[in-house]
C-alpha cells in the first residue's frame, strides 16, 4: 500500500529555518557522556558545513529556467541533523526554494518522528537519508530522489 500524504503531515513539517534552529537548540544543551559529547561535535560540525554551504551554492540559469517551467511542488525531504549527507543537501534545496518560493516549498520531516513514511522510502532496503519526495500541489507523488539512485521517477 502507497504512503498516503496529507496537508497536515507537510504543516507539521519542518521549514529549514526550523530545522536548523532544532540544530541549534540541540547544540545548546549540556552533554554528559562521551557518546553525546562526540555527537554534539558532530553536530558543530554539521552545522558549520550548513552555513557555508548554504553561503556558497549558486543556482544556475539553467537549473532555475527549469525549475521555473516545472509545476509547483513540495519537496518533502526525510532527514536528521545528524545526516552528512543532508548537511550537504539541505543547503542547496534551501537555496533553491528562496530563489523560487512559487515553485518550491521545503519541508523536512525526522526520521525518528516518521517511521511509517521513512519505511515507505526505504532505499535498497535501507533508511538512508536525506530522501526527497517531490509532491504536487494535490500531494500526488511526482518522485523521488536520494543520494544512491540520485532522480527516480514514478
Amino acid at each position: 500500500m502507497a504512503f498516503v500524504h496529507t496537508q497536515e503531515l507537510i504543516n507539521n513539517a519542518l521549514s529549514y529555518e526550523e530545522y536548523c534552529a532544532g540544530i541549534q537548540e540541540q547544540l545548546e544543551q549540556t552533554a554528559y557522556e562521551e557518546s553525546a559529547q562526540r555527537m554534539q561535535q558532530q553536530l558543530e560540525h554539521f552545522a558549520s558545513l550548513m552555513e557555508k554551504y548554504e553561503r556558497s551554492y549558486q543556482l544556475t540559469a539553467t537549473l532555475k529556467e527549469a525549475l521555473q517551467a516545472a509545476p509547483p511542488a513540495t519537496w518533502l525531504v526525510i532527514s536528521e541533523a545528524s545526516c552528512g549527507d543532508a548537511a550537504f543537501n539541505l543547503p542547496m534545496l534551501s537555496v533553491i526554494e528562496k530563489a523560487l518560493p512559487e515553485q518550491v516549498r521545503l519541508r523536512i520531516v525526522l526520521r525518528s518522528s516518521q517511521p511509517e513514511l521513512m519505511e515507505a522510502y526505504m532505499t535498497n532496503g535501507s533508511r538512508a537519508i536525506p530522501k526527497m519526495i517531490a509532491l504536487s500541489e494535490d500531494l500526488r507523488e511526482l518522485g523521488t530522489w536520494d543520494q544512491d539512485r540520485q532522480v527516480c521517477r514514478h
